[in-house]
């Protein structure tokens, strides 16, 4: 076969042009590949459970591994291995000697590589990379842009080629020890936290750390243990967020002063001030009265969407999954649930709103507890398309909206209709010029090469502290 696991979307995509597409596997990676492919022509899957499978997709044909050797013309097909245990079937195929000509990609390495353009990396910088499955919570979109940014300042990504848990514990274990071993001397390893690997195998790399003088800079996203019922996969991250790291880049100056006051060195922690939200093809967005609600809409996330109609004088526009209220409302537009990409062309209304918990009152409970130290990812997506904000008073990020004037704080929602209507026309467009000003910044990723360059400096004085 021909291994192409080095390989972008883009290089399959034009591999693909006129080839019989066979999948490998129909699990949740398959799936994963439906969602964000559903226009490719597939002219197989390949499972072991075909005779199971078969009446699970429609208009999809699922054969089995046997028949698949007997029907495979290499030179006129390609396969996408959808499964994470793809290190067995590359090594089961690449025996097949009939199979000698056909190009193999493997469906999340290829992912990974999304959006990452190949480039001269430095010698000495690496990133891990884990594959995320999309959803449209834009819960992987967030990750994705920090390794595109990332790659642009120099750091290599190295995908963990994780399995499953039933065959797949092995090559994952063997896929950290491989990272481990291809780490150079002082190089700088960049992890995104928490991590999704729960294995405990990154502390193969805390093990070389000292060996080979590596440092490692974590990038929060997340810490789970102070949002409220927390689980003790959230513990064990936040153990390896207090061990593992020697430099942090944490949300802003609230977060720090949180994880200060839990012991950690604020010498060593770096602000970032507000996640940065890539749009290659940007476009502006189409305007309209609404107030803009994107996210994961349950009720049991997001309560307060269920009580907004009470707001009077004031639309709201809705995009996002699990919407189910059973009463229409006249002031509540519900446009549907889209991934990242598609969410930006689909996007309208005249500013975003930024608030988490049950009450439409304020933002309570530990949802609220965690705005105050959280940077909101939507709060990003609403600014990177030129959006006006409107954000909880207390929200950590609310400093961000005042100072560079791009949006208003409330208390309550019930404050909507007399804050908006103080807002003059001139104002309104002031506000949203100076958020097309940070939506720039946000689109080009500046806030996080800004944080990483500070990373570096601050562990180039941890190393020459080292050598005093």
């Amino acid at each position: 076969m021909l291994i192409k696991n080095s390989a972008n979307k883009t290089e399959f995509l034009e591999e693909i042009k006129g080839k019989k597409l066979y999948c490998y596997g129909a699990g949740k990676v398959f799936r994963d590949f439906l969602r964000l492919y559903p226009h490719i022509d597939i002219y197989s899957v390949v499972d072991r459970s075909a005779d199971i499978l078969k009446d699970t997709f429609k208009n999809i044909k699922f054969i089995t591994p046997e028949r698949f050797l007997k029907e495979c013309e290499d030179e006129k097909s390609v396969l996408l291995i959808t499964c994470f245990d793809y290190v067995e079937i590359e090594n089961e195929l690449q025996k097949i000697q009939s199979l000698n000509a056909l190009p193999c990609y493997v469906y999340y390495i290829m992912q990974e590589k999304d959006g990452v353009k190949e480039m001269s990396y430095d010698l000495n910088k690496y990133q891990l990379t884990e594959f995320r499955y999309q959803d449209c919570m834009a819960g992987q979109k967030a990750p994705t842009d920090v390794t595109i940014i990332a790659a642009k300042s120099g750091y290599k990504p190295i995908t963990l080629n994780r399995g499953t848990v039933t065959r797949g514990t092995e090559q994952t274990r063997l896929a950290w020890e491989d990272i481990a071993d291809n780490l150079k001397e002082d190089s700088y390893l960049i992890l995104q936290l928490p991590l999704l690997d729960d294995t405990e195998g990154l502390y193969k790399i805390f093990d070389i750390k000292k060996k080979k003088n590596i440092k490692i800079i974590g990038i929060v996203h997340d810490i789970n243990i102070v949002r409220g019922n927390p689980t003790e996969y959230d513990f064990r991250q936040y153990k390896v967020l207090k061990e593992v790291p020697d430099v942090l880049i944490v949300h802003n100056m609230y977060m720090v002063k949180m994880l200060a006051d839990r012991g950690f060195d604020s010498d060593r922690l770096v602000k970032l001030e507000i996640f940065d939200y890539l749009i290659p093809d940007y476009k502006e967005i189409k305007e309209s009265d609404g107030i803009v609600i994107a996210g994961n809409l349950m009720e049991s996330k997001a309560g307060y969407v269920y009580q907004i109609n009470k707001i009077n004088n004031v639309t709201f526009n809705l995009f996002g999954a699990n919407y189910n209220a059973k009463t229409p409302f006249d002031n509540i537009n519900y446009f549907g649930a889209f991934l990242p990409d598609e969410l930006i062309k689909n996007l309208t209304g005249k500013y975003g709103l930024v608030w988490d918990g049950d009450s439409v009152e304020t933002c309570s409970g530990g949802k609220g507890e965690y705005l105050k130290i959280n940077n909101p990812h939507k709060l990003s997506l609403y600014l990177a398309v030129g959006l006006p904000v409107i954000i909880w008073d207390e929200a950590a990020e609310a400093d961000f909206v005042l100072r560079e004037n791009v949006g208003f704080t409330v208390r309550s929602l019930y404050e909507l209709p007399g804050k908006m209507s103080d807002i003059s026309n001139n104002n309104y467009e002031i506000m949203k010029k100076n958020a097309e000003t940070v939506g720039a910044r946000l689109r080009n990723g500046e806030y996080l090469t800004r944080a990483l360059k500070k990373a570096e400096e601050k562990i180039q004085e941890i190393r020459d502290g080292e050598h005093i």
